[in-house]
């Protein structure tokens, strides 16, 4: 560790380090701002908004959903087991 002169500062050998520092400071925050510009524009120009329709059962899905509405199935699970039930609509 380096040591402080009489009024707490530090030594001159110090100061190159932190303009160095604060350079790549200055950087980065640039690149940050140029990526983030760089992903509103292309998300601007390129962006296609997804249309989602609504799922439609096919005839054999809503058969076998009728013959099996409940179920009460085991379950096992470190330190114990129980019953699950569950519905379908």
């Amino acid at each position: 560790m380096r040591k402080r002169d009489v009024n707490g500062n530090r030594y001159y050998e110090d100061v190159p380090l932190a303009e160095a520092l604060e350079i790549v400071t200055y950087v980065s925050f640039g690149v940050f701002l140029a990526t983030w510009a760089y992903g509103v524009i292309d998300a601007g120009i390129y962006f296609e908004p997804v249309v989602r329709t609504p799922y439609v059962k096919t005839k054999e899905e809503k058969e076998e959903l009728d013959k099996k509405p409940t179920s009460l199935l085991p379950i096992v699970f470190p330190g114990g087991a129980g019953l699950t039930f569950s519905t379908r609509f």
